[in-house]
């Protein structure tokens, strides 16, 4: 579970760059970022359907990832 765990961090934190370098080189094509969410979301169930955590740490980690997204989009902004 541990090993399951690091590899959904780490895909979080690679999806998250990639949505900010998307951001930052203003990738404005819906299909783009369809497919992009679409391959992020399919990558974190695969990992994250071995993860047995109660609900209230999964609404947790999804807070902390809007958290997260919402920092990285103003990070982007801020440095255009």
């Amino acid at each position: 579970m541990t090993k399951d765990i690091k590899n959904f961090t780490l895909v979080m934190v690679i999806f998250t760059l990639g949505m900010a370098a998307m951001l930052f080189f203003e990738v404005s094509a819906w299909w783009i970022w369809y497919i992009y969410f679409a391959i992020w979301t399919f990558i974190e169930y695969r990992i994250a359907k071995n993860i047995k955590l109660k609900w209230y740490f999964w609404a947790l980690i999804i807070i902390g990832i809007i958290a997260v997204d919402v920092l990285v989009l103003e990070l982007v902004d801020l440095v255009k």
